[in-house]
């Protein structure tokens, strides 16, 4: 499970998120959508440690690793960026066929 409470991050003095919570449990799959510029990135690289938050507490299986190093961080956690995949705000739902190609990903062998 992953657990984040309260983080604020950001880059020098601009803050990009304030006080998030979130909660994934073990086999959830979490979309993380918004406008340019809500956060979504920030979040992202708080989670997965490529950024330091600011306030708050990152939690993998109730283990605390806001404050280890990244190469220190408990495992577990995916970013499966979907690039190229922009939709106006009165589309965000796709048609049934635009479904299959969004969800087709080719594997590496």
């Amino acid at each position: 499970m992953l657990e984040i409470s309260g983080v604020s991050a950001g880059y020098g003095s601009f803050q990009a998120l304030f006080d998030v919570s979130l909660r994934v449990d073990a086999g959830e799959a979490v979309a993380v959508i918004g406008p340019n510029g809500a956060g979504k990135t920030t979040l992202l690289r708080t989670i997965s440690k490529l950024i330091e938050p600011t306030s708050g507490v990152l939690r993998m299986e109730g283990r605390d690793y806001g404050r280890l190093p990244p190469h220190e961080t408990v495992t577990g956690f995916s970013v499966v960026p979907v690039l190229g995949l922009v939709r106006q705000a009165h589309d965000l739902i796709p048609q049934e066929d635009e479904v299959a190609e969004v969800f087709e990903v080719p594997l590496a062998h």
